[in-house]
């Protein structure tokens, strides 16, 4: 734990260096740690940083290399992918912007290609049915559900159309959510990155709709570091204001819980002082927080990162933390079924 911390620190400027040199041994288990954590190409940089003697593994070090050229190159092809989805989107009528992954590194990231993104994410301006339909014209489109869908835009690469960016369990959470979207949604479709050729939301949204994305993955997938390196460089950029109305925002859609845990070990981990966190960290909950974390890594994989996978187990563990979500995911389960029955149905 102490060396993972370490790593993080001087991959993130915090330090320089390692307090005592790791053992070859070590080395490889940092190794696969990060890559359990799909943070390779971030954590490549403290590599960087270290001094040479300190680098005791030159095998894992030519190895960690290799996969951090390819994550950039992959990065490269993820910006283009985004670019031309955005420029699709447009001469269809549609605004849209990148959420999460490539728009989360591209905006926030010093190192914009080292962050290891999955598939891309883009949230559209429009009726549900008549985004579903137009596409339907030109590309695959499956897995529809009631905020988003899948589009095969390119091959080999899942697109996720967003209606709407995430939605909670809890009902009048899940409207109070939709409402913050719909007051965001001006500015987070016009929020252009110079030269990127595609928007992406800025700090304010992000630090409230992150923390309703990781509260998500926490109960049905896992959550791993990777969602709290985001968190961190989201929080970095916010202004004293912007992190007020952040808590409000939070505190209004039940998000206070799952925030003071990622503030724990935004405190552990990375070393965020206290008095720059959006709240007081959960140190009982932040401790299990990142236990899981450890335990099952990036989108839970180890634990079986799926939603059939990890099972109703899966859920009702969290039913002290998230009551007010966990009681709801039966009954939203339900009505899901139903709404996507009556949905497939009227196209």
């Amino acid at each position: 734990m102490d060396l993972l911390r370490e790593l993080i620190q001087i991959s993130i400027g915090k330090i320089d260096r390692f307090s005592s040199v790791p053992t070859p041994e070590e080395w490889e288990s940092l190794y696969a740690e990060a890559r359990k954590q799909a943070i390779l190409g971030v954590t490549y940089m403290a590599l960087e940083s270290i001094p040479p003697k300190q680098l005791s593994n030159p095998a894992v070090a030519s190895k960690w290399k290799d996969k951090k050229e390819k994550i950039a190159i992959m990065g490269e092809v993820y910006e283009d992918h985004c670019r031309r989805i955005s420029g699709i989107l447009s001469r269809l009528g549609y605004r849209s912007c990148i959420l999460k992954g490539q728009g989360l590194s591209s905006r926030f990231y010093p190192e914009p290609f080292l962050r290891q993104c999955g598939d891309i994410d883009v949230w559209v301006d429009g009726s549900r049915k008549e985004i579903v339909c137009n596409l339907r014209r030109k590309y695959e489109v499956h897995h529809i559900y009631y905020h988003e869908c899948k589009v095969g835009f390119f091959p080999h690469l899942t697109t996720e159309v967003h209606f709407i960016p995430i939605r909670m369990f809890n009902p009048m959470n899940s409207c109070r959510l939709k409402r913050f979207f719909k007051e965001s949604m001006d500015e987070a479709m016009t929020a252009e990155l110079p030269g990127k050729g595609y928007c992406t939301p800025e700090a304010p949204f992000n630090a409230v709709y992150l923390m309703g994305h990781i509260l998500r993955h926490a109960l049905k997938r896992g959550v791993g570091l990777r969602h709290i390196w985001d968190y961190y460089y989201v929080l970095g950029t916010m202004t004293p204001s912007q992190k007020e109305e952040a808590r409000k925002q939070l505190r209004r859609l039940g998000l206070e819980g799952i925030c003071s845990e990622v503030m724990y070990v935004l405190n552990y981990l990375f070393g965020v002082e206290k008095d720059e966190l959006l709240f007081p960290p959960a140190e009982k909950r932040g401790r299990q927080l990142l236990s899981e974390i450890l335990r099952d890594g990036n989108f839970g994989i180890i634990s079986g990162g799926s939603d059939k996978k990890r099972g109703r187990k899966g859920e009702f563990k969290y039913a002290l933390r998230f009551p007010s979500e966990v009681f709801w995911i039966p009954l939203s389960r339900v009505w899901h079924f139903f709404w996507r029955k009556f949905f497939n149905f009227s196209l």
